[in-house]
C-alpha cells in the first residue's frame, strides 16, 4: 500500500514592506489541473500582468498538484499552496483555510471544475472571476465567456480584461542572468544570426529523430552559409543517448541550461527556432520569436501555438507521430521563417 500523501503545503516568497499583509488587497488564483511545463509556462503571462496591476497585493497562487513547478522559478506569486486538489482532504483542509482567509477577488483559470467553483465560492471573495460555462452562474459573479480556438495564454488573460490579440512582455530572466549569457556568447564566438533547434521533447509522440535534426542543420548551412546553427537540449538528454548522438557537433555550438530563465535569454538571441511542440516552444512564444514548430496528429495546435508574423507549424497527419515529418517538409518551413526574419540580439525583454 503506498503511503498517504501529504497535506498541501505553503512555500512563502518575500512580499513588500509596504504595509502589513492584513491591510493590503488578496487575491487567490486557482491554477489548472495540469502539472507539465508547457501548460505552465502559458500561465507567465497572466501572473505577470496580474502583478503588474496589483503591485502590492498579496497573491497566493494554488496548484492542484505538488511537486516542482516553474512558478518557483518565475515568481510573480507571494505565496504557493500546492497538492490541494490531490485528494477530497486535501481539498477540504484547502476549502477550509480559503474561508478565513479574507480574499477579495478570486480567479480561476481552470474551466470546467465543480471543485474550484465550490473553492471559489467558499471564499466569500467580493469578485470571484471565472469563465462562462454551464453551471459557472452559482461560483462566480464576473464570469467570461472562453474563445474556443485561442492560444491558452490569451484565454487566460481574458479573465482580467478580455479580447487581446496580443501576449504582454513578461520579464523572464535578470540583467545579471544577460550579462553572463552574452559573456558565455562571446565566449564561443556565437554571433547573430543564429538558428536554433531544441532537439528534445517530452513523450515518443513529440520526438523528432536526432538524426534529422543534423540534416536539417546541413541544409540549413547549405543554404545560409552565414548562419550559425545551435542545438539546445535539456541537462538529462545532454548526459544520456541523444548527447552522444550529437558528439560529432562542435562543442561551442551545443548548449544545455537547467535554468529556464537562461534558457529563453538564450533562445532570446536567436534569428528563429525550430522545435516539436513542448514546454521550451512556448518560451519562444512568449518572445515572440520567429518559430517552425512540429506537432504530432493528435496535437491541439489553436491551443498550444501562438499564431503570429513569421512563424507557423506543421501538424502530422492522422495522429502520426512528429517523427513522421521528413527532412525536406521541415526544411522548406524553416528556411521560410529563417527568410523572413531579421537578426535578433539580446535586447529583448530583461
Amino acid at each position: 500500500m503506498s503511503e498517504p500523501k501529504k497535506p498541501p503545503q505553503q512555500q512563502r516568497t518575500p512580499v513588500s514592506d509596504r504595509g502589513t499583509p492584513s491591510q493590503r488587497q488578496r487575491i487567490l488564483v486557482l491554477a489548472p489541473n495540469k502539472p507539465f511545463l508547457g501548460a505552465q509556462l502559458v500561465q507567465l503571462p497572466f501572473l505577470s500582468e496580474l502583478r503588474s496591476r496589483n503591485p502590492e497585493a498579496v497573491i497566493t497562487l494554488a496548484l492542484p498538484f505538488s511537486g516542482p513547478s516553474v512558478f518557483e522559478t518565475f515568481v510573480f506569486h507571494d505565496e504557493i499552496v500546492a497538492g490541494w486538489a490531490e485528494s477530497r482532504r486535501a481539498t477540504a483542509r484547502f476549502a477550509g483555510g480559503v474561508v478565513g482567509g479574507r480574499f477579495d477577488c478570486v480567479y480561476s483559470l481552470r474551466g470546467r471544475s465543480a471543485r474550484a467553483g465550490l473553492v471559489t465560492l467558499c471564499s466569500g471573495a467580493r469578485r470571484r472571476v471565472g469563465y462562462r460555462l454551464g453551471g459557472s452562474r452559482l461560483f462566480f459573479n464576473v464570469r467570461v465567456r472562453p474563445r474556443e480556438r485561442v492560444y491558452l495564454a490569451l484565454k487566460y488573460l481574458d479573465l482580467l480584461d478580455g479580447g487581446r490579440d496580443e501576449v504582454p512582455e513578461v520579464p523572464l530572466w535578470t540583467p545579471e542572468i544577460e550579462r553572463r549569457v552574452e559573456a558565455l556568447f562571446r565566449e564561443r564566438a556565437l554571433g547573430p544570426p543564429a538558428v536554433g533547434l531544441f532537439v528534445g521533447a517530452g513523450g515518443s509522440k513529440k520526438r523528432w529523430p536526432v538524426g534529422n535534426f543534423l540534416a536539417l542543420e546541413s541544409e540549413i548551412r547549405a543554404a545560409r552559409p552565414g548562419a550559425e546553427v545551435l542545438h539546445f537540449l535539456s541537462p538529462e538528454d545532454a548526459s544520456g543517448p541523444m548527447g552522444r548522438e550529437l558528439a560529432g557537433v562542435e562543442a561551442r555550438r551545443k548548449l544545455s541550461f537547467e535554468d529556464l530563465r537562461f534558457l529563453a535569454c538564450a533562445f532570446s538571441r536567436c534569428t528563429a527556432l525550430i522545435s516539436a511542440d513542448c514546454g521550451p516552444a512556448h518560451l519562444g512564444h512568449l518572445l515572440g520569436l520567429p518559430q517552425v514548430v512540429l506537432f504530432d496528429g493528435g496535437g491541439r495546435p489553436h491551443e498550444w501555438f501562438r499564431p503570429r508574423p513569421h512563424a507557423r507549424f506543421l501538424m502530422a497527419e492522422d495522429r502520426k507521430t512528429v517523427s513522421s515529418f521528413g527532412v525536406r517538409e521541415v526544411r522548406d518551413a524553416a528556411l521560410g521563417v529563417i527568410r523572413a526574419s531579421t537578426p535578433r540580439g539580446a535586447k529583448r525583454r530583461p
